[in-house]
């Protein structure tokens, strides 16, 4: 009992930290709805070398907004 209330608050610790670094971190959901794509495009979207996703736990995602729209404005409209 004692190791897994460790994990949680290891795990919350986290989740502050990215917070705190950048006060708009999206959920993947989140980020799919701001670029109006599905959520199975988002998914592989997250798997893409370069992609500006932090993983904080396992199948816990977040997205900052900031480095989104860089990677945004970074790429070349085919």
């Amino acid at each position: 009992m004692e190791e897994k209330l460790d994990l949680i608050l290891q795990e919350l610790r986290k989740l502050r930290e990215a917070t705190e670094a950048n006060n708009q971190l999206m959920t993947l959901e989140e980020t799919a709805q701001y670029l109006g794509i599905s959520m199975n495009v988002m998914y592989a979207l997250k798997d893409r070398p370069g992609f500006p996703v932090k993983q904080l736990a396992p199948r816990v995602y977040r997205v900052p907004k900031k480095a989104l729209l860089e990677w945004l404005n970074s790429k070349e409209v085919v």
